[in-house]
């Protein structure tokens, strides 16, 4: 664990350093590639697989991370004491973001994984 930490360490620096010289004079907003880091410690400790910075696949999984969580802001609290509302007024509580991003989500489980029939949640269409 302690050799993939430093792996990743340095492959995170690397990264941030070509882009900040790439960049020079224009603000750097390094949150995603703190995400992408823990991501690919906790991928590489759970699946065994490593991606690089640059993987497409990975960048979708982020994207669709970050989508689910910042939809729920808004319908958190109705949702919790209305649970239907979320069937009447689905892109306003961020209900159709939050299947999406789960799709996108389990669609990157299913090629990642080892697994040969991967289970899904079958209440998304």
């Amino acid at each position: 664990m302690e050799l993939q930490i430093h792996e990743e360490i340095q492959d995170l620096l690397i990264s941030m350093e070509e882009d900040m010289a790439k960049n020079k004079g224009q603000i750097y907003f390094s949150e995603m590639y703190f995400n992408f880091s823990f991501l690919n410690l906790t991928g590489s400790t759970v699946i065994g697989t490593r991606h690089s910075i640059n993987d497409p696949k990975i960048k979708k999984l982020l994207q669709d991370s970050y989508d689910f969580i910042s939809s729920g802001v808004f319908g958190t609290g109705l949702l919790v004491a209305f649970p239907f509302l979320r069937f009447l007024f689905p892109q306003a509580l961020g209900y159709n973001t939050q299947m999406k991003a789960v799709k996108g989500i389990q669609g990157y489980a299913k090629v990642s994984s080892p697994v040969e029939d991967f289970p899904s949640v079958s209440c998304i269409k």
